[in-house]
């Protein structure tokens, strides 16, 4: 039988996606020559001339629509549709993708406001999930990012996020720019 040929249908099949592990037994073939068997695959439908790829999410391989062709997809499947996040959820999505696990109270202690209401629409849109509690008084809630997160930034893990490290320069350079453009104000 042949191998891609059984990792394509249960892929296509499965929809959401197949754990690697759980894919290597379906086709029958050790975990080592289903990465490389599904790196030839990738390179196949990375020619241009198929509708479709192969993605990894976190753990999970799945198919997706190609980008270029999302437009023809979308005249027959509806599309959900979200208002773009706020600059508070960006920011509360951010902080967790980064110091996963995470309560509330750290997220609040990091932005110096109260974010409950960005926690809340973050989860309905499955960006982020309760991940378990801590063991402390009042067992607050930790959160973690979803494959949902991952899908919808085009991540395979959150080992593919930009260094923290980056943000914190930029940000270091800004606030002396701004601490420059200050000074010439003040001595105008």
């Amino acid at each position: 039988m042949n191998v891609q040929g059984i990792i394509e249908a249960a892929l296509f099949a499965a929809g959401d996606g197949i754990e690697s592990a759980k894919l290597a037994e379906i086709a029958g073939v050790t975990p080592e020559q289903l990465s490389g068997i599904i790196a030839e695959m990738e390179s196949e439908y990375g020619s241009g001339m198929r509708g479709v790829k192969i993605i990894r999410v976190g753990t999970k391989y799945q198919m997706s629509t190609r980008d270029e062709y999302g437009i023809f997809v979308s005249k027959i499947v509806t599309p959900k549709i979200f208002k773009p996040l706020s600059a508070a959820a960006v920011e509360v999505l951010a902080i967790i993708a980064y110091k996963q696990p995470v309560t509330r109270q750290f997220i609040e202690k990091i932005r110096g406001v109260e974010c409950k209401f960005s926690i809340i629409k973050l989860l309905e849109r499955d960006l982020i999930e309760e991940s378990g509690r801590v063991d402390a008084p009042g067992r607050p809630v930790l959160y973690s990012v979803t494959e949902c997160f991952l899908r919808t930034f085009g991540l395979a893990s959150l080992d593919e996020l930009p260094p923290l490290s980056q943000f914190q320069t930029e940000a270091l350079s800004a606030e002396e720019g701004e601490m420059e453009n200050d000074d010439i104000m003040v001595n105008s």
